[in-house]
């Protein structure tokens, strides 16, 4: 395994969530690591996915890759159960994005015999402005993401292009659409552009580079074989207010 490589880390951005709802229904869906800082310069990981996957919860568990030396197992899982009530406060119905705090769990589970294995989306990966400005109105894209009854170990990683730009407001809302049929346990899946060797930039190509960009969450399948993807821009901006509002 070469941990180094852009692909394999992304992979261990992602982990599987699986809900029983109060009504005795099960969801299963994708969460992604993400490493926010706050105005104290303190990082604060979260594992972020869709509200709608925990609108109706009862119990909510997720499962992590167990460290062996420096590198993730490729066998063994842990399972933990996290907390609904902390998920319900950090949380926006209006976004579709909650975000549950984990830095206690890594800490509790780093002095047992399961320590945990991640690597967490940083906002440097979310593009600024002028590089969505940048961007073709159709870009390959990535995401990874826990289909169900197919991914029952490591994420699947599955092509698509950009249906509507990125710099453009689909329907008035900072989303855009990718040319995928978005399947059942998708949801809440990180959508990435990553380029290894050779990308183009500014109406030319660029040689023996690297170029990675976190352009968003998975949030619905739309008709025609269409997904809904919510910028990324929103995740900072969200957890910038629930985490104020929360010390306050």
């Amino acid at each position: 395994m070469n941990i180094n490589d852009i692909y394999t880390q992304l992979l261990y951005s992602t982990a599987p969530i699986s809900v029983e709802n109060v009504d005795g229904t099960n969801v299963e869906a994708t969460a992604f690591f993400y490493m926010f800082y706050d105005e104290n310069k303190q990082n604060i990981p979260f594992l972020i996915t869709n509200y709608h996957v925990i609108e109706r919860a009862k119990r909510i568990y997720s499962e992590f890759f167990v460290r062996e030396g420096n590198l993730p197992s490729k066998t063994n899982k842990v399972t933990v159960e996290l907390n609904l009530p902390t998920a319900k406060r950090y949380s926006s119905p209006e976004l579709d994005l909650v975000a549950i705090p984990i830095g206690h769990l890594i800490n509790q589970l780093e002095n047992t015999s399961t320590p945990i294995f991640i690597r967490a989306i940083t906002s440097d990966l979310v593009p600024s402005l002028e590089q969505i400005n940048q961007l073709s109105a159709v870009e390959n894209v990535k995401y990874i993401g826990y289909q169900k009854n197919l991914s029952k170990l490591l994420p699947l990683v599955r092509g698509a292009s950009t249906s509507t730009p990125v710099w453009s407001n689909y329907n008035d809302k900072k989303a855009f659409l990718i040319d995928s049929n978005i399947m059942p346990g998708v949801s809440g899946s990180p959508v990435f552009i990553a380029s290894q060797g050779m990308y183009s930039e500014n109406g030319g190509i660029v040689l023996g580079g690297n170029r990675v960009m976190f352009l968003g969450v998975v949030s619905a399948g739309l008709p025609n074989s269409l997904g809904l993807v919510l910028n990324s821009e929103l995740i900072d901006q969200f957890l910038h207010s629930v985490v104020i509002n929360k010390s306050t």
